[in-house]
């Protein structure tokens, strides 16, 4: 592929992208890579490995390279994800257990985060779990009121229910 080409296809790998993830892969064999690939793939991430020098023609393009610069050192495959930024963290973290990937860093939403912040962006709650635990602490309060309303209702009926018997 000419140069011109892999820079069109990582700049086109770059455009919309929520999450940019740069990782040393070195020590992982090829047939590793492929079912990396596609574990990825299923999670709509894409997976490049490109030349550095290549990939800091595309990324200045983005005004961005001044912030990925440090990590283009050695062999770098940069991870994009388009729909949930922390979503590669998260499966590069899994990987790790049986390969020796290493993050080097990622820019997500402009902001750079160092190797050194990987645990913290590998723990942090899909957007979906976020949803979720929110969604379930916005009806909890309500849910606390039907019971007490219930119980007052089931409480006055009760009452009625006795005071007509008595004849009042």
């Amino acid at each position: 592929m000419r140069k011109e080409q892999v820079i069109e296809r990582v700049k086109a790998l770059l455009k919309d992208a929520k999450g940019i993830y740069f990782v040393d892969y070195q020590g992982i064999k090829t047939g590793d890579l492929n079912t990396i690939r596609k574990k990825l793939r299923e999670s709509a991430i894409s997976f490049s490995v490109v030349k550095n020098r290549l990939a800091a023609i595309a990324l200045q393009e983005f005004g961005i390279l001044d912030k990925a610069l440090p990590f283009l050192k050695g062999p770098t495959s940069i991870l994009v994800s388009r729909n949930d930024e922390i979503a590669p963290a998260r499966l590069l973290k899994d990987f790790q257990k049986n390969y020796p990937f290493k993050f080097k860093g990622a820019i997500i939403e402009k902001e750079v985060f160092a190797a050194n912040q990987f645990d913290l962006l590998a723990s942090i709650p899909s957007r979906q779990e976020l949803l979720s635990h929110l969604f379930s602490s916005l009806l909890s309060p309500i849910a606390q009121l039907i019971a007490l309303l219930e119980g007052l209702l089931n409480d006055l009926i009760a009452t009625l229910t006795e005071m007509e018997k008595k004849g009042h």
